[in-house]
């Protein structure tokens, strides 16, 4: 039998390090939104070129294929 233990911590910073973490958050918050932005732009565009295929008379598939030419990032690495 396997025992798991958990410990648990609370932060009791000064006002310097409130601020670093405060900033840190807002770092974060700031990368994420614009990896979001970047993802929903991304799909949007694919989403026009899918529509505009099929308007010019393509079929499903091959305006699938052709949406499929955008670059979605959805790894880190590719968001980076």
């Amino acid at each position: 039998m396997k025992l798991a233990q958990a410990y648990r911590f609370e932060l009791d910073p000064n006002d310097v390090t409130t601020g670093a973490l405060a900033s840190h958050v807002g770092a974060d918050r700031f990368a994420y939104h614009g990896g979001l932005a970047l993802v929903k732009g991304r799909l949007g565009q694919r989403a026009r070129v899918r529509e505009q295929a099929v308007v010019e008379g393509l079929c499903a598939r091959e305006a699938e294929a052709l949406a499929n030419t955008v670059a979605v990032p959805w790894t880190l690495a590719s968001l980076r």
